[in-house]
């Protein structure tokens, strides 16, 4: 999980930042008329919410005391995701062997 307890979500962001670059690069042109470049956008939200989550822990305790709420739900989800994924991978696992 890391020294912070977010590496997979750090994962993520770095991979979905790593393949939009690649895609904007091999897909000038095409934005929204590719599949792929399209993916890629609508994920963009693992960046923002890396960004909330690792905000905190840079400002310090007065900016911790600050926003202490928003703190605390943003650590609770980063560390439901892992969890989330892992049930997601089990359940397509499962449809797919006893699925029709």
């Amino acid at each position: 999980f890391g020294r912070t307890g977010q590496r997979f979500l750090n994962l993520l962001a770095i991979l979905q930042q790593t393949l939009s670059l690649i895609g904007a690069i091999c897909l000038p042109s095409r934005r929204f008329t590719s599949i792929f470049r399209s993916t890629m956008a609508r994920t963009n939200c693992l960046r923002i919410f890396r960004a909330l989550v690792i905000t905190p822990g840079l400002g310090g305790r007065w900016l911790q005391r600050q926003i202490g709420e928003l703190n605390i739900l943003m650590r609770a989800l980063a560390g439901t995701i892992q969890p989330l994924v892992w049930c997601s991978v089990m359940v397509l696992v499962i449809l797919t062997i006893f699925g029709t």
